[in-house]
């Protein structure tokens, strides 16, 4: 009984000192289903979290004060470096910064961890501890339970691993945020290109239906596709 006591005081400490930035994911006029899924996560280390919107107009910044378990927004329009969202971090006091995995993420948030100087936690499918997490290797056929040593714990989470949170319902304040704006960077954003689609993303698809040699050819992918439209999956 004792033991159980003090495992249960032992997490609550835990959880109040977290102190979790999630940096939401968007396309740039819309948050992602992804980022819903990021917040999950996060309600595992601290009931609320702060939230990051950065590079997007201020209707993503009210979509983002809107969900479930958000404390306060910060919003930056322009997009930022990842020196700028590290000296922000640091600044903040975050002892954690999650964001979901996407082609966005998976670009930006290195960049954030290393200017931190900690080496990021990425595809968490499941969140043990405050410092402990659960993620993927071998090609997904084998999952490792990893500790996290750096004095911030820098963590991208796969959707498809955790619940939504509710999209609505929240009412956080939204602030502007001092983040320095991205520079003259070796790379830059030039343009992006994507096929409209009724399928779900393939980072957050729940179902997702591949094919390989067994196909042949290209053309018969389309019965992949109709297999994928009756389940409401993905093709990958």
């Amino acid at each position: 009984m004792r033991s159980a006591l003090r495992r249960a005081v032992g997490e609550a400490t835990r959880r109040r000192a977290a102190s979790t930035l999630v940096i939401a994911d968007h396309d740039g006029s819309a948050m992602t289903a992804a980022t819903l899924s990021a917040m999950t996560a996060a309600g595992k280390l601290a009931p609320s979290s702060a939230v990051l919107v950065a590079g997007a107009p201020a209707a993503v910044a009210a979509e983002a004060a809107a969900m479930a378990g958000v404390d306060k927004v910060f919003h930056v329009e322009a997009a930022p470096s990842g020196k700028g969202v590290a000296d922000f971090v640091t600044a903040g006091g975050f002892s954690h910064v999650l964001a979901p995995v996407s082609n966005n993420t998976k670009d930006f948030v290195p960049r954030v961890a290393a200017a931190l100087g900690v080496s990021p936690v990425t595809d968490v499918c499941d969140v043990l501890g405050e410092d402990t997490f659960v993620r993927p290797f071998y090609a997904g056929n084998a999952l490792a339970t990893v500790e996290a040593t750096g004095a911030v714990k820098v963590v991208t989470v796969r959707a498809t691993a955790f619940d939504k949170a509710d999209a609505a319902g929240g009412s956080a304040a939204v602030e502007a945020a001092d983040v320095a704006a991205a520079g003259a960077e070796k790379a830059k954003f030039v343009s992006a290109s994507a096929g409209s689609s009724d399928r779900p993303d393939l980072t957050a698809a729940r179902v997702v239906v591949s094919g390989g040699r067994g196909m042949k050819e290209g053309a018969n992918f389309a019965m992949l596709e109709k297999v994928a439209d009756k389940l409401g999956g993905a093709v990958g």
